[in-house]
Order: C-alpha cells, then structure tokens, then sequence
C-alpha cells in the first residue's frame, strides 16, 4: 500500500474517532491472526456485529464470483463488491452473467493502487461509500450520466486524480467524496445538473448556499463567496496547500472535521455570524496559532482544535453567552466543562476548581503537557481527554472522579505511574491503551469490570492484581503486556474475554478460579514462556489436563500453553480444536490428533514454527480456514486406509503415517 495513502487514512481514522484507530491497531494485529480465514472479519471490535446486521440485511443476497468481480443479485440487478482484477485501465462491465450492473458497492475497488483509469458504464446509478478511495494511482474516471448518487469518501486519497466531472444526473453526493484527492484542482459540474454548481472548481449545492468540496489540489488563500451559509463537513480537510481562508459573515455552520489538517493554514478569522463549529473543525492544523471564538457561536463540537501543536491560545469573546476561556483555555460558561485545552502550551497545568468535567479530547494530542492536577470538583475525565499526551509524566487524580473514560491516557507514553481513587466505578475501553511505561498501577476495589484494550501495550506492567468485585475481563484487556510475569485473577471474576492476555510473553503460570464461566478465544495465545494454565477443581464449566485448558467434558481443547515443548498427544476425549489453541507454540515439535476429533478452529496451529509432524488417526477434520498450519514447517501424517485425504491439508502436504513409527 502506498505509504502516502496509509498516513493519510491514519490521519483521516484519527479524526473521527481518535483512540478508536490507535486501538484497533493493536486489535487489527491480534484479529486478523485470530480470524484470519473466517467468513467474517473481526479487525476491529464492532467487526462482527457489522457483519451479522449487513448478513441481516442483505438476507435475500448472495455473493458470487465472475472473472474479476465478486458481485451480489438484488432485484435481479448486480452490485458489485469487489474488484480482484489487474489494474490499468478498467472498463466495468454493463451487465455480469445478464444482469444490469447498476451499483459500484462500498469499498469495491478500494486500494487498487494499480488501475490508472476507470470507465463506469451508462448503467450503473449509485457509486457507494470509499468505492475507489485508496486507488493511488488513478488518474481518470468517467462518470455516466446515469449516476444519482455519490456516496462519502468515494474517491478518497485518489493521489493521482488531477480533474472529475459531476454529470447532470448527480441528485445526492456524501461527505468528503473527493477529500484527500492531492493532486486534484477542479470538480466540474455539468451546468444543467439541478442539485450541484461548481465554481473556480469547487463544489458546491446549486444555490452555493453550501460549499461541499474544496479541492486538495489547490493552493494559496481562498474567499469564500458571500452566498455561502454552511461549510460542510471535511469540505476543507487535508487541504494541505491552503494558506488562508477568509469566510463571509453569512457562514453561520462549520462543519465537523471542516479544516482538519489544513497543515499550512496560519490563521482563520471566524465571523459574528457563526453559530455551530464541528467535531475537530480545525484539528491538526499545525501552523494555527491563535483563534478567536465569537459571540454568535452556541454549539462546539468535541475536539474543535485537538492536535494543533503551534496553537497556544483560544480566545472567547467575553459577550459569548455558552463558552468562555482562562489564559487561553476553552471552557462552557460556567466553567464547569474543559473543553479544549491549546497543544502548543507547554509545561503542567492545575484545573481550576469548580470543573467538574474534563471533556472529550480536551487534552488530545498536547504533547509538551508535563503534568496535570485536577481539583476536587472533578467528577469525570472524558474520552481520550490526554490521548497522545506523549510528554505526561504526572497527573493526581482526585477522590472526586468516578469515571475514567474510553482511552482518556492513551498513548501517555511518559506516564510512569497513576493512582486510580476508590471513588472510580468505571473504566472505559482502552483507557490505558499503550502507555508504555506504566510500570505499576492500583486497580480499586470500586471497579467491577476491566474493559477491551484497558491496558493493551502497557509494556513495563509485571504484575497486576486484579481487585475481588471485578467480574469481567475484556478483549486483549493485557494484549502484549510483554514484561507482566504474574496476574492474580479473583473469585469474582466471571468472564475472560477474547485474547485478554494475549502476547504476554514472561507470563509462567496462571489459574482460572471457579467462578469463570466464559473464556473468550485464544486468552493466552503467543504467550510463549506460558507452561501451564490451572484451572480450579470446582470450576463448572472448564478443566485443566497437564496445565491444558479445556471445557468441562474435555471434548473441547481451547488453549496449549506455548511455553511447553516436545510433542503432544491429544486425548481421544477430544472432538474439536478451538479457534488458535496451538498458535504461536514455538516449542511443539510434533502432535497427534485423535479420530474423535471432527473440527479444528481457524488459526489453530499458526506460527508453530518447530512443528514438524502432525499425525491424524483418523479422516480430515472440518474447518473453515483453508491455512491452519500457516508458517509451520510440517508435514501432515494421516494413517494408512483413512478416507477423504488429499496431497494438502491446511496448507501443508500430506503423507501416508506408518503408526509403527513413533510421531516426534
């Protein structure tokens, strides 16, 4: 992939949803090892519930395959998913096996790097959402004039788009269709189109009463025309060549994400008539120094200036009715909020008193903040409110504070240590996401769950003890807490969720209480020194053989420590190897799989690099990933006379086994 287009989109995730793009980074890693192979794709924590709802949906839909594309029937019209082809210049197909192609779906070409043009035939009427974003190397699209809608991000981070043209058909077109688009300089609407205009190349509605669609391409200042009401969301973003903007008084509406990453945008002036700024309006704008919030404006979004490192204050004016600011600090009127505290202010910083909440993104990405002291006022810190506070060595938090949102110290990767108060009840997901050198920190007895990601990558942990009202412990909670050597998990504890400790490589021993009752997939995979996984007599619904987890009845093997070595032979009580039970054991050498067993889970042995022999009793077992023993070196043994043998399974090839011989 085009390093360009991966920064941009970093930036372009960034922006909507901060932590949610930092965290799925280590999420994506660990997924898409887990469920590589699956029929759904679980990169990311909302993937499979978006899957099971599109599946809900589109019940009466079935996908297919015909050369290049894999399409779906929808009243007897084709929509076309996915494009597998060679790149070049590509001519989509009017019609595939007699149906009308009508519809390019979401994400269909995106990131074909390699087509240089796209021809769209005369019956296709929508365009979905990122159809073509991330084809780096485009340089012409037609658009026919049977098209009505354009969705969002159509074109996004098409590098090499230099001009488009809006056919007089275009009725509806989504957000930031071209956003992104470096080279592009001029979107031309057809001039009988009734619901679009372009003017000097930029798009706009067709009374220009909202100005959709700056071109990236374009450089130097820009006044915005009088007419001009709204300033849609990301019309501007990554328009890195934009040098100043000057916007009318009858602009009363801009955007979320409006200006993001205009990097060479010194100064803006926001006039009286201004009402509403967006979710990080003007985040990432990283020559922006000062900015001055009228009297107009009631309503600012979240992260309005977030990751603007050369922006020192933002001023309110004091007539302003709903915000007000203190030594260059944006807060609600009563002060009772903070909202948005400057990047490019340096050193600590004490709340003042009377704040009782630090809001969302509030400190986002101020990297020279050494230390923070909240006051006792304080009752909630908000999602990602210091995310990527890289430069946080310090902050007290108060007994005040009850709620610690998602991802609110992501990425402090200075933080050596934080006491969490008693008075915290709740911890959002990823709250501790990658914050490296935490090396100790005090879970209280008040939290009743530890959510996904909590301390995911907090690399400097060697113990955690986890206090004894938790119940829960999310997806990849510990993920790659690489030095923690010891956890103590209590007899509150009920659920253990999807490769919670997954990655801890100086984990030794470990025992699940009786109280455990759901043990999500893979809870201790790659964790390579891991020799045995204990799990208590009275335990209802899982045991342990040789420190093997398995359920109850041990028909399901779930999990092989990865620090034991030699070989391993399963019990013939065994029906199914769960979803990577054997991944990332570097020491196995050699397995024998039973008759009994029927299924074997995605991923099972991947990254078995020492594995040189797996030894079948019995016929191929079920399984729906195609590469079960990817990166092991084996070669799969079935016994002389079984059926249903090829020359592979799995990925590997086979070999008649002599059970004379000893398996290794």
């Amino acid at each position: 992939m085009d390093a360009n287009y991966e920064e941009s989109n970093r930036r372009q995730s960034s922006r909507r949803h901060n932590l949610m793009l930092k965290v799925s980074t280590a999420l994506f890693a660990w997924a898409a090892k887990v469920f590589r192979g699956a029929s759904n794709s679980c990169a990311q924590w909302a993937g499979a519930f978006i899957f099971a709802v599109a599946l809900g949906a589109m019940s009466s839909v079935l996908a297919e395959t015909d050369g290049f594309y894999t399409y779906s029937i929808d009243n007897q019209k084709a929509i076309i998913t996915k494009y597998q082809g060679p790149g070049g210049d590509v001519v989509i197909p009017s019609s595939i096996n007699g149906y009308p192609v009508t519809c390019i779906g979401k994400k269909a070409f995106s990131n074909c790097s390699g087509i240089i043009s796209i021809v769209i035939p005369g019956s296709v009427t929508i365009i979905g959402d990122e159809a073509f974003s991330g084809c780096t190397g485009l340089s012409s699209v037609v658009i026919p004039d049977s098209v009505t809608s354009i969705g969002n991000e159509t074109f996004y981070c098409c590098f090499s788009l230099s001009s488009v043209v809006i056919p007089d058909s275009v009725k509806s077109i989504g957000i930031s269709p071209f956003s992104g688009c470096s080279k592009l300089v001029e979107i031309v609407v057809e001039s009988a189109n009734p619901s679009y205009i372009s003017c000097g190349g930029i798009l706009f509605d067709k009374n220009q009463q909202t100005l959709v669609q700056y071109p990236a391409g374009k450089s130097g200042g820009y006044q915005i025309p009088d007419t001009v009401t709204s300033i849609e969301d990301s019309a501007f973003s990554d328009c890195r060549r934009l040098t100043g903007i000057v916007i009318p008084d009858s602009v009363t509406r801009i955007g979320n994400s409006a200006f993001s990453e205009c990097e060479n945008l010194v100064s803006v002036v926001i006039p009286d008539s201004v009402t509403s700024i967006g979710n990080s309006a003007f985040s990432e704008c990283e020559n922006l120094v000062s900015v001055v919030i009228p009297v107009s404006v009631n309503s600012i979004g979240s992260s309005p200036f977030s990751d603007c490192p050369m922006l020192v204050e933002i001023i309110v004016e004091p007539a302003n009715p709903t915000y007000s600011s203190i030594a260059g600090v944006l807060f609600d009127k009563n002060q009772q909020t903070l909202i948005q505290y400057p990047a490019g202010k340096s050193g600590g910083y004490q709340v003042p008193d009377g704040v009782s909440s630090i809001g969302e993104n509030a400190f986002d990405g101020c990297a020279s903040l050494t230390n923070v002291v909240l006051p006792d006022s304080v009752i909630s810190i908000g999602k990602w409110a210091f995310d990527g506070c890289t430069g946080l060595a310090s902050i007290v938090i108060p007994d005040s504070v009850t709620s610690i949102g998602a991802g609110a110290f992501a990425g402090c990767s200075y933080l050596a240590s934080i006491v969490i108060p008693d008075s915290v009840t709740s911890i959002g997901a990823g709250a501790f996401f990658w914050c490296s050198r935490l090396a100790n920190i005090v879970i209280p007895g008040s939290v009743t769950s530890i959510g996904d990601l909590t301390f995911s990558k907090c690399e400097n942990f060697t113990s955690v003890v986890i206090p004894g009202g938790v119940t829960s412990i999310g997806a990849v909670a510990f993920y790659k807490c690489s030095r923690l050597s010891s956890i103590v998990i209590p007899d509150s504890m009920t659920s253990i969720g999807n490769g919670a400790f997954f990655g801890c490589t100086r984990l030794t021993s470990v025992v699940i209480p009786a109280s455990v009752n759901s043990i999500g997939v893979s809870p201790f995979a790659d964790c390579s020194i891991l020799a045995e996984i204990v799990v208590e007599s009275a335990n209802p619904s899982y045991s342990s053989c040789g420190g093997i987890l398995f359920d109850k009845n041990q028909t399901t093997l779930i999990q092989y420590p990865a620090g034991k070595s030699g070989g391993y032979q399963i019990s013939d009580s065994v029906t199914s190897i769960g979803a990577r039970a054997f991944s990332g054991c570097s020491n196995l050498t050699g397995i024998v799989i039973p008759a009994s067993v029927t299924s074997i889970g995605d991923a099972a042995f991947a990254e078995c690099e020492n594995l040189v022999g797996v030894y079948f009793a019995g016929t191929p077992p079920s399984s729906d990933d195609p590469d079960i023993f990817r990166n092991c070196p084996c070669i799969i043994y079935y016994a002389s006379g079984a059926a249903g043998w090829g020359e592979q399974y799995g990925g590997r090839p086979t070999a008649v086994w002599n059970q004379q011989e000893h398996p290794q």
